[in-house]
């Protein structure tokens, strides 16, 4: 019970006393920070409120698209999250997220990013660190054309496993895709 990578996980569904309580416990481990559960609006800012003074330990990050907003805070220049390895995102709305720059210049160790394709620049030194991309984008209303993602996998060097799909698709295809440089690939258009 004394060992803080037992008290890693923080949901903003938990009561803010758990919350505290667990970073206490915590001590310096790299914490799994998940927004993706729908809670009131003041739960949510204190969470973010207090899990954003922890961002130097952030190893994974997961938010909902119903706490978006929340993002807004982390907005901050200079920010960084030296241990961040995933970042998740569940976008299924038509607009654009814009994450926040942290992700991109300031987390050396990003490995795994889920994302919307027009949420990410599609060249940034950031992503040639992945070994897994996930692009859950509406083909119909924001396609890429081929040069656009052979743009994209080039900035991309390390790359195992791609995956894009189109929320929208009632019946995602899931043949697999030969790609150069890619292990594994799976797209649903």
């Amino acid at each position: 019970m004394s060992s803080p990578r037992l008290w890693c996980y923080l949901d903003s569904s938990y009561p803010f006393h758990l919350t505290q309580a667990l970073l206490v416990r915590s001590k310096q481990a790299p914490l799994c920070v998940s927004c993706s559960h729908e809670v009131e609006k003041e739960q949510e800012v204190a969470f973010v409120k207090i899990v954003a003074t922890h961002l130097h330990r952030w190893k994974s990050f997961r938010i909902g698209s119903e706490n978006y907003m929340l993002l807004e805070s982390l907005r901050a220049e200079g920010l960084s999250a030296p241990l961040l390895e995933r970042f998740i995102t569940h976008h299924q709305t038509s607009g654009v997220l814009e994450i926040p720059p942290f992700v991109f210049e300031g987390s050396p160790r990003l490995r795994d990013l889920h994302i919307g394709i027009l949420d990410c620049p599609l060249q940034t030194s950031a992503l040639s660190q992945l070994t897994n991309l996930c692009i859950n984008s509406n083909i119909k209303t924001h396609p890429l054309t081929m040069a656009q993602y052979e743009k994209l996998l080039s900035s991309i060097p390390f790359l195992e496993t791609l995956f894009i799909q189109d929320p929208e698709d009632e019946e995602p295809d899931s043949s697999h895709y030969s790609l150069s440089g890619c292990k594994t690939s799976n797209g649903s258009f």
